[in-house]
Formats: C-alpha cells, sequence, structure tokens
C-alpha cells in the first residue's frame, strides 16, 4: 500500500546554523537575534510545526522529510539546484535587502526558469529587524494561512505601487501587500514558480506533484524485491491506482471520474527490452492537476531484483 508523506515540514540553511541538521517543533528557544533564527520564529509564527535547521543546503540533504527548503538569498542558486536534483522539495526563494524598483528587482531574480523554486519579495520586519520573508511564506504554505503573522512595524521593507506589482507577477515574483488598511492584513499575492510554462506555474501544482511523486516513489520500493515481469507490473498498476483514486476522493485531482483525473502505465509500452532485462521499472502516470482530463506526466523509475550486480 502506497502511503501519502507527511507535507510541510521546512529546511532552513544558514550561516548561523549547525553543522548537523537539528529539529525544531516549536519556537520556543529561537535565538531573534540571528537572520536565520528570525527565519525559523516567522516559520512558526505561521503555523509552522516542524523544521530542520542546518549550517549549508549539504547538510540537509540527508533529511528526507523536508518539502519546502527556506535558503539565506546568498544560498538561493545552490538551493534551487539542490531542489532540482532531489525533485521532492521547493525552494521559497528570498530576493537580497535593499532593492528599489521592479527593474532592480528583476535583476536579482534567479535567472534560470525552475518549477522547483518561489520567490517572494519584499524583506518583512520580525524581532524588530528586517528579515527575509521565506520563513513567513513556509509557514503560511505549511498551514494554509492567508495572512501573514509575526510582522512588526512598518511590517514590510518597502510598499509597492500597483503598478510594480502587476509587473513583478508577470515576471513570476510573488509579491507581499500590505492590505491592513482594509482589514485584511499583509499577504502573498500570487503563487507562481519560476517556470513559465503553464502546467508547472503555480505553486499549488508543484507542490501536488511534488507529494504525489514522492509517495508513490516511496511507496514502491517493494520492487526491489520483484522480477521485471508482467505479475509486477499489473501489481503497481494496482497499487498506484488505489492511492491516486484515494486523492481523487480527498479532491486533490480534477475529474467527475477517475479516468479523468488519471492514468497508470506500467508494461511493455513503459519499457524496453533492455529495461526489461536490466531490472529497470518504468512506471508513467498522468494526473489531472488543472482540468479534467488534461494530464501532467511524470515517470517513476524503480530497480526490480532482475538488476545485474554491479
Amino acid at each position: 500500500m502506497i502511503e501519502p508523506v507527511v507535507t510541510g515540514s521546512a529546511g532552513f540553511a544558514g550561516r548561523e546554523g549547525p553543522y548537523e541538521p537539528l529539529l525544531v517543533t516549536s519556537a520556543a528557544g529561537i535565538d531573534a537575534s540571528t537572520e536565520l533564527g528570525r527565519m525559523v520564529r516567522g516559520f512558526f509564527d505561521n503555523g509552522g510545526e516542524r523544521a530542520y535547521v542546518a549550517g549549508t543546503l549539504a547538510a540537509l540533504e540527508a533529511v528526507e522529510d523536508i518539502e519546502l527548503l527556506c535558503p539565506a538569498p546568498e544560498q538561493t542558486e545552490e538551493a534551487i539546484a539542490h531542489c532540482e536534483r532531489r525533485r521532492d522539495r521547493l525552494a521559497i526563494v528570498s530576493l537580497p535587502a535593499g532593492l528599489h524598483g521592479f527593474e532592480e528587482t528583476l535583476a536579482a531574480r534567479p535567472s534560470e526558469p525552475s518549477s522547483f523554486a518561489a520567490v517572494h519579495h519584499p524583506w518583512v520586519r520580525a524581532g524588530g529587524e528586517l528579515t527575509p520573508p521565506g520563513g513567513h511564506v513556509a509557514g503560511m504554505y505549511a498551514s494554509g494561512n492567508d495572512e501573514m503573522r509575526g510582522l512588526g512595524e512598518p511590517p514590510l521593507e518597502r510598499s509597492l505601487p500597483e503598478q510594480e506589482v502587476k509587473a513583478l507577477v508577470e515576471a513570476r515574483i510573488n509579491p507581499l501587500r500590505d492590505f491592513r488598511a482594509s482589514g485584511k492584513g499583509v499577504r502573498v499575492w500570487g503563487a507562481r514558480t519560476l517556470d513559465p510554462a503553464p502546467e508547472w506555474r503555480y505553486v499549488p501544482v508543484r507542490r501536488l506533484l511534488m507529494f504525489l511523486e514522492t509517495s508513490i516513489e516511496r511507496g514502491l520500493r517493494w520492487v526491489v524485491f520483484e522480477p521485471n515481469s508482467a505479475p509486477t507490473w499489473q501489481n503497481v498498476r494496482n497499487e498506484v491506482a488505489s492511492f491516486l483514486t484515494t486523492q481523487w476522493r480527498d479532491g486533490k485531482l480534477q475529474g467527475r471520474t477517475p479516468a479523468e483525473a488519471f492514468f497508470v502505465r506500467c508494461d511493455r509500452t513503459t519499457m524496453t527490452q533492455d529495461d526489461i532485462d536490466n531490472g529497470r521499472l518504468v512506471c508513467v502516470i498522468g494526473v489531472a492537476a488543472l482540468r479534467p482530463a488534461e494530464f501532467v506526466i511524470f515517470r517513476i523509475g524503480q530497480w526490480t531484483a532482475d538488476r545485474p550486480c554491479p
């Protein structure tokens, strides 16, 4: 049986962090005098429940249950490359402080497109100091909160004029906006990744696909003990279909029927004879994340018992 992975755990990397990853489950004892500490506190202030803190990104590599990665601004490129490689976590990117106007902000944005990163701007005021917004945003993503909490006065490094907000959204940068005058608090205006492709441009879609792909990949690790044969393929199809049916019933997939919500293929159409002979099992899955019967397709690859000895 494929079990859903737990989502919402965050990883924080910054020069003030410990050498080995440290699991933190509350804001108690967090040193708010450091930039990293304020980011972690912002995560818990906004509903986050589990965070791992370390001094580098490499230290977080072995921690399996991180979904949201919050690097210090100077570690952005490394963090995005890390998320692209692993495919199971999203980088919550904070641009540097002190940016004024759209052109400066655009120039500071990571240059390469990526659906495994979301950029937020400007910095927030927390613990009496300006702080990268990544921790606060990660807490909102983890908890589903709409209004940002744990802010000082004024809450943002600077207010963004309407025209700049529109330009930032078009440039795939998610602005933070102050709506306190209308009683709606400070909010993240937009949820776009750094990928312009229609199927990957939104954070909720990327997070859904990470959840599905990671759950299925971990749930199929048993195939390493099985032959790469038709009975194994049938068992894989059954388990994946059962898991996706549950996600469809829970409202995570679009469509009136399972056939409109997903498809699962694991047979000779997804593998070459060389794959079969060398123990490479390949399952192709399509899910309707945005519209019924319009599938986002991904592949799960596993080694079976037929893999040649190294």
